[in-house]
């Protein structure tokens, strides 16, 4: 099944473009390219495990061992990313590189569903403004209104588990852009380098990554997370515009990597700090479920819905189901 060209009409800009894989999307990736003349971007060419085959025009630049000095002496503007199954700290290290860079990070979002096409509602016309108005009034607001928590938090924190207070993590927004995800922290300081010896202990398919008494959270960080306060500063991502108040929720690149081709859906979207599978499926560890309802509101998003499910995350919050 091939995967669709990475791009969304807006993002394109003239640069100077590198392809990094030769996956079954490198030729619907040189279709959509073909069909950009004129916008100024040129392709430099392909870096992959192998070279590839067939047709598609494009110079091979050699193996991924040649990424660093690519990126870094070829003036490279955009990464499109064609890679059958990368792996998960690779992808990190690219998308962190890209982000430091100021390189664009394109990965494809599929817009196929286990051999069902699925259209796809995009936000179009004024919807984007819309959301995004809704997005910043939001994010001030709840900035406002759950300020004594958010002080209160970050005292607690300070206090009890020490510093740093907060938690950023690259994680992969809309498109697969990187960006920083903000949290008040609630495991024990460098975590994350132990992320891979607990993968065995997952209790969510692959996609996600959760285990109920994970050692690494701490005392006060099971009760932050239980009541979802640890991701109340996640209101400052929303404003910067990282984020929305409502989407699919963002995860870490080594979860991208391990999506099936349609689970890239959900990434057509900015992410958001409350969702469908949140208020719906809380606490559920089927991950294609979670990914189908991401989808289910991609296709009817509105106003109206962004409201209703921020009106019904409040009692999903409060039944502390939250881990």
């Amino acid at each position: 099944m091939s995967s669709p060209a990475p791009f969304r009409a807006a993002a394109i800009r003239a640069g100077r473009m590198l392809v990094v894989g030769a996956g079954p999307g490198l030729h619907s990736l040189r279709q959509q390219v073909a069909s950009l003349r004129g916008t100024g971007l040129e392709v430099v060419g392909v870096v992959a495990a192998s070279r590839p085959g067939g047709d598609h025009g494009w110079p091979y630049l050699g193996d991924l061992a040649m990424l660093p000095r690519l990126l870094s002496s070829e003036g490279i503007t955009d990464v499109a990313m064609c890679m059958d199954a990368p792996h998960g700290s690779y992808v990190e290290w690219l998308a962190a590189h890209c982000s430091s860079g100021g390189i664009r990070l394109h990965i494809p979002a599929a817009t196929a569903t286990e051999g069902a096409p699925v259209t796809g509602r995009v936000l179009r016309g004024r919807d984007p403004s819309l959301k995004r108005a809704m997005d910043v009034v939001g994010g001030v607001a709840g900035l406002i209104v759950f300020s004594p928590i958010l002080i209160a938090a970050a005292i607690a924190v300070a206090i009890v588990d020490g510093r740093p207070i907060f938690f950023r993590q690259l994680r992969a927004g809309r498109g697969g852009q990187p960006f920083r995800i903000l949290k008040y922290r609630t495991m024990q300081p460098g975590a994350d380098a132990f992320r891979g010896e607990l993968r065995a202990a997952n209790e969510i398919s692959a996609g996600a990554f959760k285990i109920a008494d994970d050692p690494r959270v701490t005392r006060l960080g099971k009760w932050l997370r239980r009541t979802s306060i640890d991701e109340l500063p996640q209101l400052w991502n929303v404003i910067r515009g990282e984020m929305s108040l409502v989407g699919p929720r963002p995860h870490p690149y080594d979860d991208v990597a391990g999506y099936q081709p349609w689970h890239l859906r959900r990434l057509a979207v900015k992410p958001g700090m409350t969702g469908l599978w949140q208020v719906e499926l809380r606490g559920d560890p089927d991950f294609d479920k979670w990914v189908r309802k991401d989808i289910e509101y991609i296709e009817r998003w509105s106003i109206w819905l962004d409201l209703t499910l921020i009106v019904r995350t409040l009692p999903a919050v409060l039944r502390g189901t939250g881990r």
